[in-house]
């Protein structure tokens, strides 16, 4: 056999002998299920297809699926799977199945010492603007706390704060910080796989792991999260998504644009958002001039862009070609315009129109119809003028049911803000996401439909209308 002897967790996985023990006592396995087993060892995170699997263990029959169905779920009862969150062999639906367990390493070979580092994160290249007490808050937090989601919008800066956080806790943990990104993970399979590398090099000692961009995988990362907790006692998680993981245990902290000025202009040049711009613009160009008749215009230019970091970086990007007047005036309909991003960035976030695509494609239909249509709304609203607008309209009205429903999903999604005043609770849409979905609305051809008066009695309704 390829592998001889495979230990993971409590089990180790005699080949040669054909046995399964389990801390050193011999399990009572069958022929089938050691043959299932041995083939998704020999492929440790990969996807095995059922026609290896059935080959394997009826190399001289011809059997049904659902023969292979049984045997798996012996094996997967064997060896514990779905007690207290452990996970071993994972269904990829349609293709086969996974071993996403980690493998410990051969006994010949010398274990690393517990306290080996993780593979280092990249160092930080750009100052973290805005975020001190967040992060201080976090620090405090994360030690006693196993799993940690930071939730927000695209472009929020997730990734910024959770990766100042864990700089800030290297020495609370010895056991090493490691960093998976799921952004290019298209199944569960993938996720199980990646994941299981990121965290091989921590060791015994408290370690970190951080799990980014898991909202398009997001039952996949939550799966994995929790598993690898409930057999790593000294991990702690802190995940990045537009969506919580939605396993026991999860602290789930939301991430708010930065900080903007006060009406007016006195203190201006204390807003985060403010800064961001000013830092980011001045280093294509040392020579621009922010004194105080640039105050209300750079007030103006970050209250259009909801604080949200990565429009206020795109539109410093065209600083240098544009005057602060242009910007904007521009910013009103901001997408055309925010869009020359770093190279070295993702692309999503070359340009918000990429950001939000990137978002948008994993909300379903109805999530993605009513979205565009409360676009027509400048300001806050309540449930009830939600469901009073769409469901009319004809053939294109909907129930209350789905309006709520799908209201749940995009505050949720970190497409819509949920806001308590006082009365009814109400909804907002960032400018940035109202300009996106109102574009979606003319490309379905609805605007006229759903085209109603501004909510009446909201401050930024009148205040908007005014504009």
């Amino acid at each position: 056999m390829e592998h001889p002897q495979i230990r993971f967790g409590p089990f180790t996985f005699d080949a040669a002998g054909r046995r399964l023990l389990r801390d050193g006592t011999e399990l009572r396995v069958g022929s089938r299920a050691l043959d299932l087993l041995d083939a998704l060892l020999e492929r440790p995170g990969e996807v095995v297809d059922h026609a290896t699997l059935v080959a394997r263990a009826w190399p001289h029959s011809v059997v049904e699926e659902t023969s292979l169905r049984v045997q798996m779920s012996a094996l997967r009862r064997v060896l514990g799977d779905g007690d207290t969150g452990v996970q071993h062999i994972a269904t990829v639906s349609g293709r086969g199945y996974c071993f996403v367990a980690s493998l410990a390493a051969p006994a010949a070979a010398p274990a690393p010492p517990a306290s080996a580092p993780a593979p280092a994160m990249a160092p930080a290249l750009v100052r973290t603007i805005g975020r001190e007490a967040l992060v201080a808050e976090l620090v405090q937090r994360l030690p006693a706390t196993p799993l940690i989601s930071l939730v927000g919008p695209g472009g929020v800066g997730k990734t910024t704060v959770a990766r100042a956080t864990a700089e800030r806790c290297r020495s609370r943990f010895p056991g090493g910080i490691a960093v998976a990104d799921l952004a290019d993970c298209r199944d569960g399979a993938a996720v199980a796989q990646l994941l299981g590398q990121a965290v091989q090099p921590l060791g015994r000692a408290p370690g970190l792991l951080l799990v980014e961009t898991c909202e398009h995988v997001i039952e996949a990362a939550a799966e994995q999260a929790h598993a690898l907790l409930a057999r790593m006692p000294g991990l702690h998680v802190m995940a990045t998504s537009r969506e919580p993981l939605g396993v026991p245990g999860e602290h789930l902290q939301r991430v708010p644009g930065l900080g903007l000025p006060a009406d007016g202009t006195a203190g201006v040049l204390a807003s985060a958002a403010v800064q961001l711009f000013i830092e980011r613009a001045s280093a294509l160009d040392d020579t621009l001039d922010f004194g105080p008749a640039t105050h209300a215009l750079l007030a103006q230019l970050c209250q259009r862009l909801d604080g949200l970091p990565l429009a206020i970086e795109l539109a410093a990007a065209r600083a240098d070609a544009m005057s602060l007047g242009d910007l904007v005036h521009r910013a009103a309909d901001p997408l055309p315009m925010l869009t020359r991003g770093r190279r070295t960035a993702s692309a999503r976030h070359r340009s918000l129109q990429a950001s939000l695509d990137w978002s948008h494609a994993l909300l379903g239909p109805l999530e993605r119809t009513v979205l565009r249509r409360l676009s027509v709304f400048p300001g806050p609203f309540t449930l009830d003028a939600a469901a009073a607008l769409l469901c009319r309209g004809g053939a294109a009205a909907l129930k209350r049911e789905q309006v709520v429903d799908a209201l749940v999903q995009l505050v949720a999604r970190s497409w819509l803000q949920a806001m308590s005043p006082a009365g009814d609770a109400q909804y907002r849409m960032l400018a940035t996401t109202r300009a996106y979905a109102r574009a979606c609305l003319a490309q379905a051809r609805e605007t006229d439909l759903f085209d109603p008066p501004p909510a009446a009695g909201t401050h930024e309704a009148r205040s908007e209308t005014a504009a």
